[in-house]
């Protein structure tokens, strides 16, 4: 496959798969629904630090801010005992798909050597 032709099919994947998560507010008139607006959603896959323990915990969110205070309070009853959190590293997605796999990555990672080497490889301040 020659050089321009791969270039091709990779930007048509990448736009494939950010029109997948697309998603439309829709404005309805008559039987036809209508998109009237259409926003961009990204997904995070990221590592919190337990302050308590130094535990890590991973997960994915569309909202990193929320989903942090969401740990840091009574919202998330499998992280409770180990509060307060921090923001120790987080990678940005447009298919919530990588998203997940980007996490399942993280949770094969058996040692915390390396799980720190990401965190201190990453453009977080911390």
């Amino acid at each position: 496959m020659d050089e321009i032709h791969r270039d091709s099919v990779c930007l048509i994947r990448t736009v494939s798969s950010a029109v997948e998560h697309l998603v439309y507010i829709e404005g309805v008139t008559g039987s036809n629904p209508v998109p009237s607006t259409m926003i961009f959603m990204n997904y995070y896959a990221y590592i919190l630090q337990s302050l308590k323990d130094n535990k890590y915990y991973f997960g994915v969110t569309n909202n990193l801010e929320r989903r942090l205070k969401e740990h840091n309070s009574r919202f998330s009853k499998s992280t409770k005992s180990q509060r307060p959190f921090m923001l120790v590293y987080s990678e940005k997605f447009v298919n919530i798909k990588d998203a997940y796999k980007r996490e399942k990555y993280f949770k094969s990672l058996k040692s915390r050597k390396f799980i720190k080497n990401i965190i201190d490889n990453s453009n977080l301040p911390g």
